[in-house]
């Protein structure tokens, strides 16, 4: 009989031991989710708020670009307006980081996705950005926005297609 009541005082352990591991593992996957989330949350903020700084800049540039047909060039714009040639960095950088987090997982795809057809977008639509990127990998700059070798963020079409489209 002792041993019968051994036995089940160790099967009764290993159910409780069961449970408790069970329990905790999902509350930590639980609580690992919540994490991500918010730490997800907390980039998609930044980023638009990032964006929302630079959008009217990026605006005026396209208004600008198109009253003067497509003949803006990123030297015109470093020499008509530093704080215009800032945002056009600053956007770029803002890609590269929305990009880094993006290939670390802690952006969902379909965020990213929407991202991506706005930054595509604005790249073949302003060509002193386009301009830019060019002249940041022609230089050796490619490194600092967080690319390795063969990698881009950007889908940047042929000027001939591009101006097809529309």
């Amino acid at each position: 009989m002792d041993w019968y009541k051994l036995i089940e005082f160790g099967v009764q352990v290993l159910i409780t031991g069961f449970a408790a591991v069970g329990v905790t593992w999902y509350y930590s996957k639980m609580q690992l989710q919540l994490s991500n989330d918010e730490f997800q949350r907390g980039l998609f903020t930044q980023f638009n708020e990032r964006y929302d700084k630079l959008n009217d800049e990026l605006h005026t540039l396209l208004v600008h670009q198109k009253e003067i047909d497509k003949q803006l060039t990123l030297k015109n714009v470093r020499n008509d307006s530093r704080e215009s040639y800032k945002c056009l960095n600053d956007y770029l950088n803002l890609c590269a980081e929305e990009y880094y987090w993006y290939k670390k997982g802690r952006v969902d795809p379909t965020v990213w996705k929407a991202w991506k057809t706005g930054i595509d977008w604005w790249f073949n639509e302003l060509d002193p950005l386009k301009e830019l990127w060019e002249n940041e990998k022609k230089n050796g700059n490619y490194d600092s926005y967080y690319l390795e070798d063969g990698e881009s963020f950007l889908s940047i079409k042929e000027k001939e297609k591009v101006r097809s489209l529309k």
